[in-house]
């Protein structure tokens, strides 16, 4: 399975090398979109467990 799909990838890209440009951009512009959703909360109280009584 992994070489068809590698296989057909090395052929569009020797081929068709517009139509792998455009699937690249496709699928990074898609994982753009999902990443921008990130929160990242760098804070140490987001750190501690949120059921330690000693962190109260």
């Amino acid at each position: 399975m992994r070489n068809r799909i590698l296989e057909f990838l090395a052929e569009k890209a020797a081929r068709q090398t517009w139509l792998l440009a455009g699937l690249i951009l496709v699928v990074t512009c898609i994982l753009a979109v999902m990443a921008s959703g990130l929160h990242m909360s760098p804070g140490f109280t987001d750190m501690l467990p949120e059921n330690n009584p000693k962190g109260d």
